[in-house]
């Protein structure tokens, strides 16, 4: 039986979290595969690292005292916070899950989700590439038109390769990032979706903003929504946890943050993540007493 760490359920900012998930990657062949769970507290908004800024409203960002933060896998804007649980997995380099082909790898990953929400009492799927990629053609896209470029400028606004739609809306999220010294794939599982908060982040005239809230709406949905009963985290970490050590044949150890990756993950922190919104980052250094 092989065996993989997990660091438990933490609560941090996402700027910490960005750090410590760069320091677990550059270190990965030095251990083995790991779960990395994770909230992110305060709230503030993720963007791919392609995505313009000028894809958000930052004085809204502003308004709503969110830091903004560039990752390094793509895709667009994510509302991260309390009602997004997060996970990362870090494979060291060779791993088999990782694949060869960007799309593909992600199918282990998304068949694992969809396993875990069935086993929640959802009718949960991952999105078949074919589906997936269907609207994407320019025509469609064109003849879509402003609406749609603004759905899209949200992660959970469209769906890519393997995500988890639960009759047609999006739930999770997928992305990953792939260098020589080791693999990352990420998940981002909606607990509650504020559409018409995402919607007035997101760069749009005040007239087009009724129309973007109900359209995400109608593209995503949180499980508070589809599931009657409160889910705590940890049920849904098990559940996944449970189906990933019965299909691989893999056991658990625990893993602590070790002051020599804090350190490290400290020291990225301040280089890579200071937010992209001024007035945020000046507040946050201030409290910090910087």
């Amino acid at each position: 039986m092989e065996t993989w760490l997990r660091l438990p359920l933490f609560h941090a900012p996402q700027s910490y979290h960005l750090a410590l998930t760069d320091a677990l990657l550059q270190s990965a062949a030095d251990r083995p595969p790991l779960l990395y769970w994770q909230v992110a507290e305060p709230a503030a908004v993720v963007i791919g690292i392609s995505q313009k800024l000028s894809d958000l409203d930052m004085a809204a960002c502003q308004k709503a005292g969110l830091a903004i933060y560039r990752r390094a896998a793509g895709g667009t804007a994510v509302l991260v916070g309390p009602d997004l649980l997060s996970l990362d997995v870090i494979l060291p380099p060779g791993y088999p899950l990782a694949g060869r082909d960007i799309v593909e790898a992600y199918r282990w990953f998304g068949d694992l989700w969809a396993e875990t929400l069935q086993g929640l009492g959802l009718a949960a799927r991952a999105i078949p590439p074919a589906e997936a990629h269907a609207p994407r053609t320019r025509q469609a896209l064109e003849q879509a038109g402003r609406l749609e470029h603004l759905l899209r400028q949200s992660c959970y606004g469209a769906f890519s390769p393997y995500e988890i739609g639960v009759n047609g809306r999006k739930v999770l999220g997928l992305d990953q990032v792939r260098r020589r010294v080791g693999f990352l794939f990420q998940a981002g599982l909606l607990l509650r979706w504020d559409a018409g908060q995402v919607a007035s982040l997101l760069a749009a005239e005040p007239e087009e903003r009724p129309a973007l809230a109900a359209g995400l709406r109608e593209r995503a949905a949180g499980l508070d929504e589809l599931i009657e009963r409160p889910m705590p985290p940890y049920e849904i970490i098990s559940q996944f946890e449970t189906r990933l050590q019965r299909r691989y044949t893999v056991g658990w150890q625990e893993m602590n943050v070790s002051t020599q990756l804090d350190t490290v993950a400290r020291a990225y922190e301040r280089e890579r993540y200071e937010s992209l919104a001024p007035e945020t980052a000046a507040d946050e250094r201030s409290q910090q007493g910087e």
